[in-house]
């Protein structure tokens, strides 16, 4: 799962010490994993978006974060490796968008 932050960052924040591990089936995920972590919004102000990837198996993807790390920044190569899982194997994807307003 990653977010897309309004200043147009992108960071992996599943798997990372915000999410649980990955669940064997899907369902609903709710982050952060533990109710007393916190979740901070920061500005800038702007729209912000989740996008999720479901896949029946959990990626090969030699950069994804463990779960106890730090949400990764994303790059372009990190965005291609996963564009390249999604298209190889049967996955949805999910995507959420809202505005942040102060």
């Amino acid at each position: 799962m990653a977010e897309k932050c309004a200043s147009g960052e992108i960071y992996c924040i599943a798997p990372s010490f915000l999410s649980p591990a990955f669940p064997v089936r899907w369902g609903t995920l709710i982050l952060p994993k533990d109710k007393d972590d916190p979740f901070v919004v920061q500005p800038p102000i702007g729209y912000e978006e989740i996008i999720a990837v479901f896949s029946q198996e959990e990626p090969q993807l030699d950069w994804l974060p463990k779960r106890e790390d730090e949400p990764l920044e994303l790059q372009t190569e990190h965005l291609a490796s996963l564009l390249n899982h999604v298209n190889k194997n049967n996955c949805q994807l999910m995507r959420y968008k809202y505005l942040i307003t102060a």
